[in-house]
């Protein structure tokens, strides 16, 4: 009989050391869910803003291309940055300018690449 008992005391231990653990862990993934929430709360608030800013720049962009319109010299100045004056109507976004400079990238990684082979091939040449 006592070493029944001394069995059904373990089980209970164990029953116990295991509830423990499940509620330790619910309140981890409570935790993690809870900043899951916040992340998602931030980055909702920072493309709030972004989109905020394009449209200020937007606007920025209207006048700028509503001035170089009547004025030649600051055409020229602001022609000379690039993507400053765009056509509004491209619907040009953050998102595209980022696609667009991955694209540049690539395409300078590809002709440097090309010069190498270029350079090496002109020296086997000479």
């Amino acid at each position: 009989k006592k070493i029944k008992q001394l069995h059904k005391d373990e089980v209970l231990i164990l029953n116990k050391i295991i509830a423990d653990h499940q509620i330790q862990k619910n309140e981890e993934i409570n935790d993690l869910n809870a900043n899951i929430d916040k992340l998602r709360c931030n980055l909702e608030t920072k493309e709030h803003e972004l989109q905020i800013k394009e449209n200020r720049w937007s606007e920025v962009d209207k006048v700028l291309v509503e001035y170089t319109r009547n004025d030649i010299g600051l055409r020229d100045k602001l022609t000379a940055i690039p993507h400053i004056c765009d056509d509004l109507t491209t619907q040009r976004r953050i998102t595209t300018v980022i696609s667009e400079n991955e694209e540049l990238k690539n395409q300078v990684e590809e002709i440097q690449s090309q010069l190498t082979d270029y350079r090496s091939n002109m020296s086997e040449i000479e």
